[in-house]
């Protein structure tokens, strides 16, 4: 069996993307209800520009992963393992939310718990549509030509299926997994070990400040939608889908060229264990915002408190992780991976 190298930078940029998920929530849920309720949200600076890569650099890592480690292995494998890895998480965490509403005197409906568990943490389910649909294509298609030709047709087939319960959002990451796959099969991260890294670097940097500085409302996904069923101007929602793929793409890759550049393997040790713990930390950090968006109703929009919210609660959720991970079997089912979680390559 190949033996599986540890890629220490990757768990980084997976630290820093999970504060950046913190911290976007905090100024969407932690800066008061009427802050929130009126969506003024979307016209932060900071929310803006957390948003513009922020999922899609998670998303191109996990298909990076997929495309080093779990590519070529048998469809029903693949199906198995990241079912038990993100759909049971999501089954357990609903199942329980759902027992704590009926020990407090609340009723059950079966219809309303297989709906959360259809709808909840979405991006759990973007990973395991992805990963599902990828293998799926791998093994029917056994030449390369073949794979990108179900791929294409897939990501066409997306702009006219509907919307509707998330899949906005898992056909938006969709895309940026095959990026990360694609990078993954072709090399693309040897770029960074090139004699021009630094030209190329500086290229990704200048081109994604010139993107973000036309981002606006309409870029975000939750906004302007994906598919081009029922539009008036099909055209304007293809090109917002269009340019929020290329923006994300590229602040992504500009963020792993910067860990991959300046951070040393051995570095910022606390940022890494967060990376390790992502998975953990997202679950986890979804209950933080209700509890901010009922403490917190009348409190106004101040960075400086955001970032100290964010910071109180990715510290919260981190050490609730790692402890509740030294209980047996408990990290498996409640977060779907082990404590000691870290991004590896072959």
């Amino acid at each position: 069996m190949e033996k599986k190298q540890y890629y220490e930078k990757l768990d980084l940029v997976r630290g820093i993307a999970i504060f950046l998920v913190i911290l976007g929530h905090c100024i969407q849920c932690g800066s008061g209800s009427a802050f929130n309720q009126a969506q003024l949200f979307f016209d932060d600076p900071v929310f803006r520009f957390i948003y513009s890569f922020h999922m899609p650099l998670f998303m191109i890592l996990s298909g990076f992963l997929y495309g080093r480690n779990a590519s070529g292995r048998p469809f029903w494998q693949t199906l198995k393992n990241r079912s038990l890895r993100l759909l049971l998480p999501i089954a357990v965490w609903e199942t329980l939310i759902r027992l704590a509403s009926l020990l407090r005197g609340g009723g059950f409906d079966l219809g309303g718990w297989l709906y959360s568990i259809v709808t909840g943490f979405w991006f759990l389910w973007a990973v395991w549509w992805a990963t599902v649909a990828c293998a799926l294509i791998e093994a029917l298609g056994k030449s390369a030509a073949k794979r990108a030709a179900f791929h294409a047709a897939l990501v066409a087939l997306s702009l006219f299926t509907p919307d509707g319960v998330n899949f906005s959002l898992y056909k938006f990451m969709y895309v940026s997994f095959l990026l990360g796959y694609a990078a993954a099969r072709g090399g693309w991260d040897r770029r960074f070990d090139g004699a021009r890294k630094d030209l190329y670097l500086a290229a990704l940097a200048a081109l994604f400040a010139a993107l973000f500085a036309l981002y606006r409302r309409e870029a975000f996904i939750y906004i302007s939608g994906w598919t081009l069923l029922g539009r008036e101007k099909p055209l304007a929602v293809l090109a917002w889908d269009l340019y929020r793929t290329v923006t994300g793409a590229v602040g992504s890759a500009a963020v792993i060229g910067l860990a991959h550049r300046f951070a040393g393997e051995g570095k910022a040790r606390l940022l890494v264990d967060l990376g390790r713990n992502s998975g953990g930390i997202y679950i986890l950090q979804t209950f933080a915002n209700v509890v901010m968006m009922k403490f917190l109703a009348g409190i106004g929009h101040r960075l400086w408190l955001n970032l100290a919210e964010a910071l109180l609660i990715c510290a919260g959720c981190y050490l609730a992780v790692k402890l509740l991970g030294r209980i047996p079997f408990v990290s498996p089912v409640l977060f779907g991976q082990k404590t000691d979680k870290r991004a590896v390559i072959k």
